[in-house]
């Protein structure tokens, strides 16, 4: 008489780095990654009549979904990547480049499967001019980070099925006739992927105020308000990925 055979699953997620063993049996994997989000660009500061922009948005981390059939082995590194560093506020200065936010690091199963990190948000700027400063996305199609001073507007985090979202650009000042506000902008929504609830991207500083921190998982953080009265402000943190393995086992 033949032994009837059962399949099961393990699920195993990855909220820091460490290492996968594989269980007896398994056949089969469904690993997910996402890379982090990356930190949002500090405002700029001003003391004088000059345009000053917030910082843009950090762009989403990347989300990869892979099926593994052979080659994982009996066990992988698993590396989780780091949320970028917020942008710190440096005091105003004529003509200076803010602090950008930092990357994202990217999230791996050993070298099979890596999901890339987002791109920090672009430090804002004091000029006579309005500027567009991007906050760049991540690998893998994730959204966009909040662009700033474009078509005299800031513009909101990207936001797309399936991926976490965009930091928001911070507020920023016009001076071109008169003094008139550019609103910050709202963080991109988060989704949802294999289970996995990605997170939305951090809000956009409103004067003199910080951009807000990206939400767990994967999201960018948010781009610091301008300041038109004094030093800038700082930008939100990314968030970081994760990595979720389930193991297909036959018994």
């Amino acid at each position: 008489m033949k032994k009837a055979v059962s399949l099961s699953c393990v699920v195993q997620c990855f909220t820091s780095s460490g290492t996968w063993s594989c269980c007896n049996g398994a056949f089969c994997l469904e690993v997910v990654a996402v890379g982090a989000g990356g930190g949002g660009g500090g405002g700029a500061g001003n003391t004088s009549l000059y345009h000053v922009s917030g910082g843009a948005g950090g762009g989403a981390g990347g989300v990869v979904v892979c099926t593994l059939t052979s080659g994982f082995g009996t066990s992988q590194c698993v590396i989780v990547g780091s949320g970028g560093c917020a942008a710190a506020a440096i005091p105003s200065q004529a003509q200076q480049n803010q602090n950008p936010g930092g990357a994202g690091g990217s999230s791996c199963f050993g070298a099979l499967v890596i999901a890339n990190g987002g791109a920090g948000g672009a430090g804002g700027y004091m000029d006579g001019v309005n500027i567009s400063r991007s906050g760049g996305g991540g690998g893998n199609g994730s959204p966009n980070g909040g662009n700033v001073f474009v078509g005299n507007a800031n513009t909101a985090g990207g936001s797309a099925t399936g991926k976490p979202g965009g930091g928001g650009a911070g507020q920023g000042t016009n001076y071109n006739n008169s003094p008139s506000s550019i609103a910050q902008t709202s963080g991109g929504s988060g989704s949802t992927i294999c289970g996995i609830t990605l997170g939305s991207g951090g809000g956009g500083g409103g004067q003199n105020g910080s951009g807000g921190g990206g939400n767990s998982y994967g999201a960018g953080g948010g781009g610091g308000g301008s300041n038109p009265n004094g030093n800038g402000t700082g930008g939100g943190a990314g968030a970081a990925g994760i990595i979720k393995v389930t193991q297909y086992i036959l018994s």
